[in-house]
C-alpha cells in the first residue's frame, strides 16, 4: 500500500453524493497511482438511492447504514459528507471527533444559520471544531436550482 495514499469515506451516497461518488470514481482512474486515494467506506441509510453502487460494490467498497457503524470498525483520513444540510454540523463533529477531515458540500453559508438551527448554534459549533487538531472544508454549491 501507498504510504502516501489517503483513505476517504463517503457520508451520502444518494442526492449530492451522487456528485460526490461519480467525481472520486472519476478521479482514481485519472490518477497514475490508482491506490493514492482509498475509498474505504460508503455510509448511507438508503444506498440504493446511488447511481453507482454497483461500481463502489466491484471495488469492495464496504457499506455502512450510519457513520457510527463506520466508524466501530474503520477510520479514514477525510469524511466527504453529503447528508442534508440540517445535519452537517453533527456530522462533521463526528468525524472530527474521530480523528477525520470533513469536506462538506451543498449550498453553506459558514457565517449563517444554514448549517445549523440558529446563528448561535453556528457559533457553538465552530468553537467546538476549533479544538480539533484537523480541517474543515465546505463548498458552497454553484448551481442556481439547488
Amino acid at each position: 500500500m501507498n504510504q502516501s495514499s489517503i483513505s476517504v469515506a463517503l457520508l451520502g451516497i444518494g442526492g449530492y453524493g451522487n456528485t460526490n461518488v461519480g467525481q472520486l470514481l472519476e478521479a482514481q482512474k485519472q490518477e497514475a497511482d490508482p491506490n493514492a486515494v482509498r475509498i474505504v467506506g460508503a455510509i448511507d441509510p438508503s444506498p440504493a438511492s446511488c447511481r453507482r453502487l454497483a461500481e463502489l460494490e466491484s471495488r469492495g467498497v464496504p457499506l455502512f447504514e450510519s457513520w457510527r457503524a463506520f466508524y466501530a470498525s474503520h477510520r479514514a483520513d477525510l469524511m466527504i459528507i453529503s447528508t442534508p444540510i440540517h445535519l452537517h454540523a453533527r456530522h462533521v463533529s463526528a468525524a472530527l471527533e474521530r480523528g477525520s477531515h470533513a469536506g462538506s458540500i451543498g449550498d453553506i453559508n459558514l457565517n449563517a444559520s444554514r448549517i445549523c438551527d440558529s446563528h448561535a448554534a453556528s457559533r457553538e459549533y465552530f468553537k467546538r471544531f476549533r479544538k480539533f487538531p484537523r480541517r474543515v472544508c465546505a463548498q458552497k454549491s454553484t448551481s442556481s436550482n439547488e
